[in-house]
């Protein structure tokens, strides 16, 4: 039997279980998905494909979650360096009226150093969502060209998620 795509979306309360066969050089993967199951029977050459990606994967889903948590690290900082610049500010009008310029242009400057500083990060986190995205396209369209390749060297669609 081959299909030439399946997709399968598994969440928190799915299962997946892996196992060896005693009696072949076979595994089994088994996906429980709600009330129903997908059973997938593979040969030694795809466990081990598995097996030595899997590093690889891992690392990927890692750097996923710190790009995550960086990104919502700088929206927490960004939002307290505007919020400290508008009261910066304000005390600076304040102190203005009341005659004390130095304190005022003391805030000012720092107000405005913290505000570069805030905007320098909302750059950066806007750079790095448009790389990823500019990547994560680059790798659908090499996954595609990948797919097509070995339709034309095996002569049958392969799943996406067998390369």
């Amino acid at each position: 039997m081959s299909i030439s795509s399946l997709a399968i979306t598994l969440d928190d309360r799915d299962a997946i279980e892996l196992s060896a066969s005693r009696s072949e050089q076979a595994a089994w993967a088994w996906l429980r998905v709600g009330d129903g199951y997908c059973e997938i029977h593979m040969g030694r050459r795809h466990v081990e494909a598995l097996y030595d990606q899997l590093p690889g994967v891992l690392a990927g889903l890692d750097r996923v979650a710190v790009a995550d948590a960086v990104c919502v690290r700088a929206d927490i900082a960004d939002r307290r360096a505007n919020d400290a610049v508008g009261r910066a500010r304000d005390l600076a009008r304040v102190a203005e009226e009341a005659g004390i310029p130095e304190v005022a242009a003391s805030l000012r400057a720092a107000a405005d150093e913290t505000a570069a500083n805030a905007t320098a990060v909302d750059v950066t986190v806007r750079a790095v969502e448009r790389a990823a995205a500019d990547a994560d396209r680059a790798a659908d369209q090499l996954s595609y060209a990948t797919q097509q390749a070995k339709v034309a060297l095996y002569g049958v669609p392969i799943a996406s998620g067998a390369q």
